[in-house]
Parts: structure tokens; sequence; C-alpha cells
């Protein structure tokens, strides 16, 4: 409730800061520095600078994402199939990355990772973006957020709070202290549920469920390159401390660990 406050009392701002921008355009011998809005007497000195409207409007939709992870069922924005960013140009352009700012990632940024990974791309067959043996998708993830974990439901392209804590710093430690893991933005894990797999192909089931893992890792990867994102596969955790972390169910194994932000 205390956030919405924020956002009104923000607004309220923007609005009383036109209406000043306003009354100087009226003062004699002022004029209104529209880039940085900045209120200028041309015969005198600089009087007042304030906030941009470009900042206020950043901090605005910053406060109203924060409300929207809080929710615990999210339906996502529709990804982006088309970018000025050629497959070429991600190939060329992909690199691991181990510095991240503490910054969280937009909520049309998690969107388009997601799909990138498991979404949806034949709505009438219900395949997904990446290949998988008998179509048989062994393979479910989760973000892990500061402000909580995560599922994604590609049906419907949403994901589902299962988690509120900030488990970064868990995610670190249980990733043997590799300390990037508790600064990224987000950090996707990639499970399998090898019955889906095995049930069908035996034991070979195993090894086709780790190399979609495969798969929608390198989908990840690639699509953080036109977000402007950097990313590092991880492999080296704890399964039963990344299990009971995230509390997992209990079919379901954590094979890869992505994170994912911007670079320091």
């Amino acid at each position: 409730m205390k956030q919405f406050y924020i956002i009104a009392l923000m607004l309220l701002a923007k609005i009383s800061f036109a209406q000043n921008i306003t009354e100087t355009k009226s003062m004699p011998g002022a004029e209104v520095n529209k880039s940085t809005f900045s209120i200028v007497k041309t015969d005198d000195v600089l009087t007042t600078t304030s906030t941009t409207a470009i900042e206020l409007t950043e901090t605005v939709e910053e406060i109203q994402q924060e409300q929207v992870l809080l929710a615990d069922l999210i339906s996502l924005p529709l990804p982006v199939l088309k970018s000025s960013t050629s497959l070429e140009e991600c190939i060329l352009k992909r690199r691991s990355v181990r510095q991240f700012k503490n910054k969280d990632l937009t909520l049309e940024q998690i969107s388009q990772l997601l799909w990138a990974g498991q979404g949806i791309t034949d709505t009438k067959n219900k395949l997904k973006s990446a290949p998988s043996a008998g179509a048989l998708y062994p393979i479910d993830l989760y973000v892990v957020t500061s402000k909580g974990v995560f599922s994604y439901t590609a049906d419907g392209h949403k994901i589902a709070r299962t988690l509120r804590a900030d488990l970064r710093q868990g995610l670190s430690n249980a990733c043997q202290g590799q300390t990037f893991i508790a600064e990224a933005g987000i950090t996707i894990i990639i499970t399998a549920t090898l019955s889906k797999t095995t049930w069908r192909y035996g034991e070979k089931g195993i090894r086709f469920a780790s190399l979609e893992a495969g798969h929608v890792a390198q989908n990840i990867l690639l699509q953080a390159v036109p977000l402007k994102l950097n990313a590092i596969p991880v492999g080296q955790f704890n399964d039963k401390e990344v299990k009971a972390l995230l509390e997992l169910p209990t079919e379901q194994l954590p094979i890869y660990i992505i994170p994912i932000g911007y670079q320091k």
C-alpha cells in the first residue's frame, strides 16, 4: 500500500512540475530547457533544476513493476518475434560473464528469456522453442529474483510464485560460493523430470533430457544478447542443496543454472 502512495505522490509531482513549466514559459526573460527541464533565466543565473521527466517516468515504472512482481500469478508480456540483431550477431557476441550489477530485470526481459527457453512456438501442436525427444518436454524453468521464485508455464505464457524470499545468496552458496549468482538480476534454473522421457526411451531418456536442457540453455544465452544482457551457464552446484532451497517437486532435478543480468 505504501508503494501505491509513492506512485500517486510522484504522479502528482509530475503534474505539478508540468504546471510549473507552463507558468515559467510565461515569465519574462525565462526559458525552459526541454532536454533537462531546467528553468533558466536568460538575464540572470540558473535558479532551479528539477528531476527530469524521463527519470521520473522510469522510477514510476520500476515501482509499478515491483507491484506486479508481488503478485502470485503473472501473465507475461507477449514476446517480441523480430529484432534488429541477427542470429549470427548473437552467436558472435555471446560471452560468459561473471560480474553483474545488482539490478532487477524488467518483466519484458524475463518474458523474452523464458519464451526463448521453453515458449510455445506452434500453438496448434503445442510445440516449444527448443527441440525435445518425442516432444515429451521433460524440462521446467524456474526464475530466482529479488522478489522471490517463480515457475514458468509455457501454455498461457505466465509465471507463478512458488517462494517469496530473495534466495539469490542461498543459491550462490549452493553453487559452492560462486558470488556472481547472488548479484545477477535473475537466475533461471533448468530442471528435468526424467520419468517423462524414460518411460518411452528407458535409460536413454536420461541422456535425452540432459541434451534438451542444453538446447534450452543455448536459446536463453543467445536471447540475452539482443536484450543487452549477459549470462553464464553454471553446472557446478550441489544438487540436493539447490533442490531443497527451491523446494522443487520430488521428481524434478536441477540440471543447469543460468545467472543473467547487466554486466558490471
